[in-house]
């Protein structure tokens, strides 16, 4: 057990990351190459280059370090190199890419070419995973759901369980690491038509991978597991994070949202019956997303409601101290942390979105 007692940091001597980006790609309008639709994942290679791994267009796309496009690989279909429905990108070794679908686990060299193609073995007979990450040695973490929904779990909560598999690099199941409970939801039957929307302030599992480590978290508690490649829990951190009561004023805020979100008569409706049954946790979660950068340190995004803003994530070192807390720019979402950059996506009011690198800034003392 590994518990911090505070951040170091002051205000004077934090990290920061830069006002504006260094480089950003992405248009409104334009060559379609330049226009992103859920982008899965970006990275920059070791020669600077960029890839990104846009769901819309099913497409693995290639930018020199200036940001102008140089080739794609991929688009949507089953044969070798296509995709059904891009879930992620990472690099490996020697900067080949690893993307999953549908199919499984597509590995590609660093110019986009392909190279093979796995899929994954159902886990204990029956669950059907999806590969989040590899380490060095090549071990993939697969991330799987329990069980699915029903119109009998109307008028319930359903809380379903995610279940975290070591796989072997080409695909063959190992063993089960952990189960957790997944966030809840509420069964909700209106007009005959039953959805399963998530209850207000639910704690959704976090989790990331090293270079020879898996991390996963509730997303509850100021806590997170640290499990080694034999499948070992290594230590558990922790360290000082108040919870943050959900206020009368709170739910409000969430009913507001969520009535002004709504698209037309009959889905106002529908989320007005959604608020009258469900109930709503005491406490919000703590943390809502997990990386690991390229020195080790743990990044935790805290967690915040759809209507704020503000991004705030929380670093704890490799050795467990808690060193602080870094400002993210509005609507930017960080997929790979470096030593003096991130880089990620944007997303500005239109829904446009953009693939963004910032410098980071490390004082002496944050060093």
């Amino acid at each position: 057990m590994v518990e911090a007692t505070g951040a170091p940091w002051t205000p004077e001597d934090g990290w920061r990351v830069a006002d504006t980006p260094s480089l950003s790609i992405g248009l409104q309008d334009g060559d379609p190459e330049y226009l992103f639709n859920r982008v899965r994942g970006t990275l920059r290679l070791a020669d600077g280059r960029i890839v990104v791994a846009d769901g819309g267009s099913s497409e693995i796309r290639f930018f020199d370090p200036l940001g102008s496009h140089l080739t794609s690989s991929g688009g949507p279909g089953e044969g070798p190199g296509e995709f059904r429905f891009i879930g992620s990108m990472w690099r490996h070794a020697d900067d080949s890419l690893m993307v999953t679908d549908l199919a499984g686990v597509t590995v590609m060299d660093s110019g986009g070419q392909f190279h093979r193609r796995f899929p994954l073995e159902l886990a204990e007979g029956r669950y059907r995973g999806n590969a989040v990450g590899q380490t060095e040695a090549g071990t993939l973490l697969v991330v799987s759901g329990s069980r699915g929904f029903s119109p009998a779990d109307a008028g319930t909560v359903i809380r379903d369980s995610l279940r975290f598999f070591r796989y072997d690099a080409d695909g063959t199941l190992v063993a089960t690491i952990t189960v957790l409970p997944s966030a809840e939801r509420w069964g909700l039957l209106v007009g005959g038509i039953s959805t399963f929307p998530y209850v207000p302030f639910s704690a959704r599992p976090i989790w990331t991978v090293s270079r020879n480590r898996f991390y996963i978290g509730s997303g509850r508690e100021a806590e997170v597991s640290v499990w080694t490649l034999d499948g070992s829990l290594d230590q558990i951190l922790r360290w000082p994070k108040p919870a943050r009561p959900v206020t009368d004023a709170l739910r409000e805020q969430f009913r507001a949202y969520s009535i002004e979100s709504t698209r037309d008569a009959n889905d106002r409706r529908r989320q007005e019956r959604f608020l009258a049954e469900v109930p709503i946790a005491e406490d919000a979660p703590t943390y809502q997303s997990l990386i690991v950068d390229s020195e080790e340190n743990l990044w935790l995004e805290v967690y915040r409601t759809p209507w704020e803003s503000e991004r705030n994530w929380d670093v704890i070192a490799s050795d467990g101290t808690w060193l602080g807390s870094v400002s993210m720019p509005d609507g930017f979402t960080p997929y790979q942390i470096g030593a003096d950059y991130i880089l990620g996506v944007s997303r500005d009011d239109l829904g446009v979105e953009r693939v963004e690198y910032y410098l980071l800034a490390k004082s002496p003392a944050g060093a």
